[in-house]
């Protein structure tokens, strides 16, 4: 199995919006809620399933991306921004993602390999937006990789973020009605996503796992004994928060399929260390 858990944040998946790296706090409440709160727990929903005496971890987490922000070893906000989700993202994914995969057979993360970490570490952000050198990467080293059709787009990758100088010219370029369509097409499929809290998703492709039916289909109750295990629980979550929640998701009411699995694997990280 290939893993590309970390290439998100080298190829410039995760930058901020070129128009909106703003400095000082603007700019850190845009990276807060773009990268840290998205799908996952707002600060008002973690507070409804800790227990009291924890609530004060949610002030701690903003506290712990300020002061990494600020002490990152770069000079502009978005290189420092992604200097700390890398850290963030190898401490959550690599300590535990990349032993959980490996255990079904031969895992590969070539984003931990040191000569691929320094080669994207030190490319120029221009580089970086619209993933245009990694995307140029892998047509060049890898066709056949390339030819897998993306789950967003349904095509073969394509070099989307090619400078204005070098990129070919769009083929709607002579129908501006096509892609104006399949623009507001895009639109209400997102606007029926979050509507239909699951039941709809643009997302839905026939070759891809779907990250909000993982508990649906694979074992239900098994979610649901680590959710209501008081020995793993106590100490840091309210029970039955947790549980509606998960009920939520398993009806289809809202789609908590982050926040359930970061629960979870919180869970079984206090199993596994004895805590």
């Amino acid at each position: 199995m290939l893993h590309g858990f970390l290439g998100d944040v080298l190829s410039g998946g995760h930058l901020l919006p070129a128009d909106s790296a703003a400095q000082g706090f603007a700019g850190f409440d845009l990276l807060w809620q773009k990268q840290y709160v998205k799908m996952g727990f707002s600060e008002s929903l973690l507070t409804s399933v800790l227990v009291p005496e924890r609530a004060h971890v949610v002030g701690a987490m903003r506290q712990n991306v300020a002061e990494a922000l600020a002490n990152a070893d770069a000079e502009h906000f978005e290189e420092r921004a992604m200097l700390i989700e890398l850290e963030h993202r190898q401490a959550r994914y690599v300590s535990y993602m990349h032993r959980a995969m490996s255990a079904y057979g031969p895992a590969w993360s070539c984003f931990l390999e040191p000569e691929v970490l320094d080669a994207f570490l030190e490319l120029p952000l221009a580089h970086r937006r619209g993933q245009h050198a990694y995307r140029r990467m892998i047509r060049i080293q890898s066709p056949s990789l390339a030819a897998v059709p993306e789950a967003t787009t349904e095509l073969p990758m394509a070099d989307i973020g090619a400078p204005a100088k070098a990129r070919k010219a769009s083929r709607f370029a002579e129908t501006p009605f096509i892609w104006r369509v399949q623009r507001l097409g895009s639109n209400l499929e997102r606007m029926a996503e979050r509507v239909a809290g699951g039941w709809v998703s643009r997302r839905r492709r026939g070759h891809y796992v779907q990250l909000e039916d993982l508990a649906r289909i694979t074992d239900p109750e098994w979610f649901r004994s680590r959710l209501a295990d008081s020995r793993l629980v106590e100490d840091w979550f309210q029970p039955a928060a947790l549980l509606k929640m998960f009920d939520e998701h398993m009806g289809r009411h809202a789609n908590h399929a982050v926040r359930l699995n970061n629960v979870v694997a919180f869970l079984e990280w206090r199993s596994g260390n004895g805590l």
